[in-house]
């Protein structure tokens, strides 16, 4: 039976069977552009489906093409080398780097961490603009809805390539004087909340405060310090907000790591000496504030941020 064709497919899908044209298996093909190899497969299989061909048969010597692979072969050969003298065209090595290069990471990270360090950027690559997305969700890199994510999570999916930053730590706080500089040890703590409750409690008793009442909640950090001001309320924040902010005190003797942060490009952009520039940039700065990041006190806070 015939398979429906399309006039359509994706160059991931291509280039995905041009690889294991080259290098005679999935699993050596994805080693050499350092994929999974369950990534590459899914992608020979989205191409099948979208050109309606059979591109390999399995044999004891690997993967050999069917008569129509080797034609995607070929003209995928041909594109990757067009896209190839493109690039170099484009983006040449004694050319000053300039366009514009979309971030996404959240509010906290920027306002405290980033900012700061953006004079320095500048003049290192005055022709880049950085277009950030203060992002409350996981943007899709494979969509291009970002060129690089300071992104909070546990380990990156496989089309994804970047450094690690640090464990992110947070503790509990407390405006400076706030009912005369009371202990958090007394009955019934008010606290601020950020969302569901148990999630609160379990937070809260990590940090060894028990026995609370939580007064108010909102999700926005900033709000979070305002509310915690007007109530003399404790509230649990990163250490690198916390510990940044010269009205709040710590008010747990632990502070505990609930993910990790990691600078990300998606693997067909590392080549881009534009998004280079931007991830070497933030992977050096934000790795300068691993301390802070990491819960190292108010100390490592001003000897980071000098």
């Amino acid at each position: 039976m015939v398979q429906n064709r399309s006039t359509y497919a994706s160059w991931d899908g291509l280039e995905a069977i041009l690889l294991v044209g080259r290098h005679g298996t999935v699993r050596a093909a994805a080693e050499a552009v350092g994929v999974a190899h369950t990534t590459l497969a899914r992608r020979i299989a989205a191409a099948e489906r979208e050109l309606g061909i059979t591109a390999f048969v399995k044999s004891v010597k690997g993967y050999v093409p069917t008569e129509e692979g080797e034609i995607v072969i070929e003209r995928a050969g041909k594109m990757a080398f067009e896209a190839s003298v493109m690039a170099k065209s484009l983006d040449t090595a004694d050319q000053p780097l300039a366009g514009s290069v979309r971030v996404s990471l959240s509010s906290t990270i920027l306002t405290h961490i980033v900012a700061p360090m953006l004079s320095e950027f500048h003049t290192r690559y005055p022709g880049i603009e950085l277009v950030f997305d203060i992002a409350d969700t996981l943007v899709d890199l494979d969509r291009r809805d970002a060129d690089v994510v300071l992104r909070m999570q546990q380990a990156p999916a496989p089309d994804l390539v970047g450094r690690r930053i640090g464990q992110v730590h947070v503790a509990a706080y407390q405006h400076i004087g706030s009912e005369h500089d009371r202990s958090v040890n007394q009955d019934c703590v008010p606290v601020i909340g950020w969302g569901d409750p148990r999630q609160v409690h379990q937070a809260f008793s990590r940090l060894g405060i028990e026995n609370f009442q939580i007064v108010a909640s909102t999700p926005d950090i900033a709000a979070q310090v305002a509310l915690s001001a007007a109530y003399k309320a404790v509230l649990e924040l990163p250490c690198y907000v916390g510990d940044t902010l010269k009205q709040l005190r710590r008010v747990s003797d632990v502070a505990y790591g609930f993910s990790e942060l990691w600078c990300l490009t998606h693997t067909s952009l590392r080549a881009s000496r534009r998004v280079r520039a931007v991830t070497d940039f933030l992977s050096e700065g934000l790795s300068v504030h691993r301390g802070l990041i990491e819960g190292g006190g108010r100390d490592a806070a001003k000897t980071e941020l000098a």
